[in-house]
């Protein structure tokens, strides 16, 4: 007889454990399937979403004497593409200019035929946000219900992971650092530029390989690459009136 209360009370615990079972399972069900309406009922397609991108400009213009010219802007980008530790991005410029053919010790250099000479040199940086507007979170698709599964006898809606997301996506970021003078020449009749410049772009947003075992599931875009481009540039032109028409 002791041993069959014994049986009684931990049939009893036992039924009790899985009444908690199945109340948890089906406030689950019930949730999983509120998402799966609200997912149904927004369209998340890139052509119709419009996210959000604040950005803030600063100029400060200065020009001494019609000789020294300075300039410099600050840029400060947002996007809710980023995760909130992610999401600004400031980005400087600053340029310089010295007219050399407007000081005085230039009056009577080349016998009055240089008309232009300039010297420049400037500094920049400007950002890209160009990822998917979901590339830093994780998305979930029922796939019209090819997930769903088996429960106590009960079709159960389900979810899979149709996107893995990258929370480390930042801005790209190019910096760009130009050196040059422009000079004239007779009236501006022979013009020209020389250029030195260094760009380098950092933190570029790129797509790498998948690994197999992702199966059917997007990689996000991430931060992976550096590219450096420097050079020198030189024009040279001439302008002038040939006859009259």
């Amino acid at each position: 007889m002791i041993m069959m209360k014994e049986l009684a009370e931990r049939a009893s615990e036992f039924y009790y454990t899985k009444q908690q079972i199945d109340m948890l399972l089906r406030a689950c069900q019930a949730k999983i399937t509120e998402l799966i309406h609200s997912l149904k009922q927004v369209n998340i397609n890139e052509s119709n979403h419009i996210f959000e991108e604040l950005f803030e400009i600063q100029i400060i213009l200065s020009e001494i004497k019609n000789k020294y010219l300075f300039e410099f802007n600050l840029r400060a980008d947002g996007s809710s593409r980023f995760q909130r530790d992610k999401r600004w991005g400031y980005f400087p410029s600053a340029s310089a200019a010295w007219r050399i053919d407007q000081e005085k010790f230039m009056e009577n250099a080349f016998k009055n035929q240089l008309s232009n000479l300039k010297l420049r040199v400037s500094y920049g940086a400007l950002g890209n946000n160009s990822v998917g507007n979901y590339d830093s979170q994780a998305l979930y698709t029922s796939n019209d219900g090819q997930f769903n599964y088996s429960l106590a006898n009960t079709l159960v809606p389900g979810l899979a992971m149709a996107a893995i997301p990258n929370r480390r996506l930042t801005w790209e970021t190019t910096k760009v650092f130009d050196v040059g003078f422009d000079f004239g020449f007779l009236g501006n009749r022979l013009t020209g530029t020389f250029d030195y410049f260094n760009k380098r772009t950092t933190d570029i947003l790129i797509n790498l390989p998948a690994p197999g075992v992702h199966g059917t599931t997007s990689i996000p875009k991430v931060n992976s690459a550096i590219v450096t481009n420097n050079g020198v540039e030189f024009t040279l032109g001439w302008q002038d009136k040939v006859s009259d028409f």
